[in-house]
């Protein structure tokens, strides 16, 4: 759905006009693709200093190798410094994703100081499927 690819310094506040509390961005991912990488919001190639705060994040892969939020692969320096703060994670309509949060890195270019924090995460585990 929404790829931060090689994307720096992106805020998605899911609040009106950026105050209070409530959630009022809703995000969701439909597919139950068992595909590599299937994630409502992905985090590839080098993203840094990201922040997704204040929406709901709603997902169905089946795939092992993703989630609903997904720190992806990265070519020289790793996707750093990207907050995950104050979501909802959660599935989209009746199907459970395997995992709400999946983080792969690339060898030699990890997935540095990221923070998921103050998260609401719910309805996520297949009852059919075992996760990693």
């Amino acid at each position: 759905m929404i790829n931060l690819d090689g994307a720096d310094n992106v805020t998605i506040d899911g609040r009106v006009n950026a105050t209070g509390s409530t959630k009022s961005l809703t995000i969701s991912n439909l597919s139950t693709a068992n595909l590599s990488q299937t994630s409502t919001i992905r985090i590839i190639n080098d993203a840094t200093s990201n922040m997704v705060k204040y929406c709901t994040l709603k997902g169905s892969t089946t795939a092992t190798d993703a989630g609903i939020v997904n720190f992806s692969i990265s070519s020289s320096v790793g996707n750093d410094n990207n907050t995950i703060d104050n979501n909802d994670i959660t599935c989209a309509g009746t199907n459970r994703p395997l995992n709400a949060v999946y983080a792969l890195g690339s060898s030699g270019y990890n997935n540095d100081n990221n923070t998921i924090s103050n998260n609401n995460i719910f309805d996520v585990l297949s009852t059919t499927i075992a996760s990693k």
